[in-house]
């Protein structure tokens, strides 16, 4: 830390559904701390917005003056909604906040994120959208007679997931979300990397560390089983192809955001397909990638978020 360095004003919002990331709060700002800042903790419940000759970001009913919001954590549809409204309205004050609110639109979107793959050139599995049963009906037919992915647009964890090999079976799924007024994103499968991926941890739009995930039960999906006997985590920091993970999970993180604060960047490695970047995690488990990798990813992490906000800062 640099001598006479001014004291940062963060505001941290206590994640309000704690499903993976119990103790990751406490972590993140012990570690914003030591960046030489002043982190007040908020709640969701107490935050609101005042629109009287300009805006107004407050904390039980008293005005709260910050250079910097920051939340972590994977939330429901409900709270990401509100957090959503929190992070355009901060930005429109000029507050930094994790990610802006385009890239976090994108990053809670599994559709938006593809879109904006292919404008940036970054491969993905043939991806598939539409409104409609009947257009569904006519793009089964076409691309997905059998082994179609089936994914929401919102979900972590791999929950929203589903592998159908029997067209009827698919569009009985996509007949039930409709009429749930939920879209569904269609994927071709990628048989052969069945039960693995990479995870690539971008901090500051560089990537930064690699591991592997493994499933050992014969899931499909390569991290939905828990426990050394189901799953495994692998340091790929010294794979002859880091380069390449590196380099393709770089150009997805930058089709979001010109430096992404932080992301997770999933990557299949078919023999088949080359490398295709599957989504981007917008709060990726840091303490996986950390026990993996041995790198202290927080400290990475929230020094990049802490130069983020210096260098806004500087520049008014």
């Amino acid at each position: 830390m640099e001598k006479n360095q001014v004291k940062l004003k963060i505001a941290y919002m206590i994640n309000p559904d704690k499903v993976y990331y119990g103790t990751m709060d406490d972590e993140i700002i012990q570690y914003l701390e030591k960046c030489n800042s002043e982190v007040t903790k908020v709640y969701i419940s107490d935050l609101s917005f005042r629109l009287e000759n300009n805006i107004r970001f407050q904390n039980k009913g008293e005005d709260l003056e910050i250079d910097a919001f920051i939340s972590y954590g994977y939330m429901s549809e409900f709270h990401l909604n509100a957090y959503e409204y929190i992070v355009f309205t901060l930005n429109q004050m000029g507050v930094v906040t994790l990610h802006e609110y385009l890239a976090e639109k994108m990053m809670n979107d599994k559709f938006l994120q593809m879109a904006a793959y292919m404008k940036n050139k970054v491969p993905i599995p043939n991806t598939d959208l539409a409104f409609n049963l009947e257009a569904y009906k006519s793009i089964v037919k076409k691309s997905y007679n059998s082994n179609c992915v089936i994914k929401k647009m919102f979900e972590y964890g791999s929950d929203g997931v589903d592998i159908f090999k029997n067209p009827h079976n698919s569009l009985n799924k996509i007949a039930k979300s409709i009429w749930k007024g939920e879209l569904s994103l269609l994927q071709e499968f990628i048989p052969d990397s069945i039960g693995t991926s990479i995870r690539v941890l971008i901090i500051g739009g560089k990537a930064v560390a690699c591991v592997r995930f493994v499933d050992k039960t014969g899931n499909i999906k390569s991290n939905q089983s828990y426990g050394e006997e189901n799953f495994a985590l692998e340091n790929m920091m010294k794979s002859d192809k880091l380069n390449e993970y590196f380099d393709i999970a770089e150009r997805a993180a930058k089709s979001l955001s010109n430096e992404l604060t932080v992301g997770g960047i999933d990557i299949l490695d078919s023999k088949k397909y080359g490398l295709v970047v599957l989504e981007t995690n917008s709060f990726p488990d840091l303490y996986d990638t950390r026990e993996s990798s041995g790198l202290d990813v927080f400290q990475l992490f929230t020094e990049s978020f802490c130069n983020k906000v210096r260098t806004k800062l500087n520049k008014l």
